[in-house]
């Protein structure tokens, strides 16, 4: 007796067998094989903006269970990652791609190819392209960007911000040496939390500084109570010449 094939579960006659090849084996197996090739197409035939590969975007995993897709989630390479996921790294919604014909709307960010680049959505619209007058954009190198020419247009040319702790316990008179993270072109401008306050323990530390140059600074416990070591933070900018 003949035997099926593991996948597509095809008969193979065994030599000998009874029966007329074309009617009892190459007619059904054409007919398995054709259907299959029909299914894969039209998985694969319809992908538009709104899939990507066969598998359509927003699809729940009882979809794709039912499809019979494979989907690994996860974070590394050839894993799918999750909407909630992805919300959670960007911050806010993620609505898929911006280059469709579908509802976008405002507070959602969207993937845009011609740019590559996410997209806020300020105003609700179906637009296909990011108008400025309804995206703004949302990707790290735009946010950075953004940041940098706003520290230009305040004529600061670099600027440091930083924590210290004296060493517990620290006593009034006591001094560290705050040495920046990388050197100054000139000395900055420096700025420091002076006084510190723990409103639950009723303790106090203040902080005077000195000996400024361009690679680091002295903080000197000046006054409060001897065994309170909180945090300071400084600023140090260097201005555009």
């Amino acid at each position: 007796m003949g035997k099926l094939s593991d996948f597509l579960k095809l008969y193979t006659p065994d030599i000998g067998e009874r029966g007329t090849i074309i009617t009892d084996v190459i007619r059904p197996a054409w007919e398995k094989i054709d259907n299959f090739c029909k299914g894969i197409n039209e998985k694969t035939g319809i992908a538009s903006a709104t899939k990507a590969g066969i598998v359509k975007i927003g699809k729940t995993m009882k979809n794709y269970e039912e499809s019979g897709i494979d989907v690994i989630l996860g974070t590394s390479s050839n894993e799918a990652l999750e909407g909630k996921k992805l919300a959670e790294i960007l911050g806010i919604e993620y609505g898929g791609l911006l280059n469709s014909n579908s509802q976008k709307y405002a507070g959602v960010s969207y993937y845009d190819t011609a740019n590559k680049s996410i997209f806020k959505c300020i105003r609700n619209t179906s637009i296909n392209y990011a108008d400025a007058g309804y995206f703004t954009s949302f990707s790290n190198d735009d946010l950075l960007m953004k940041l940098e020419n706003l520290i230009q247009n305040l004529g600061i040319k670099k600027i440091e911000i930083g924590i210290f702790q004296f060493s517990a316990p620290s006593s009034i008179g006591n001094t560290k040496t705050i040495n920046f993270r990388n050197r100054f072109t000139k000395i900055p401008f420096l700025f420091v939390s002076q006084t510190t306050y723990n409103k639950a323990t009723d303790e106090w530390v203040a902080v005077q500084t000195s000996g400024l140059t361009n690679s680091n600074f002295v903080a000197r416990h000046a006054g409060g109570t001897s065994d309170f070591t909180p945090n300071f933070y400084y600023i140090a900018i260097e201005t555009l010449d």
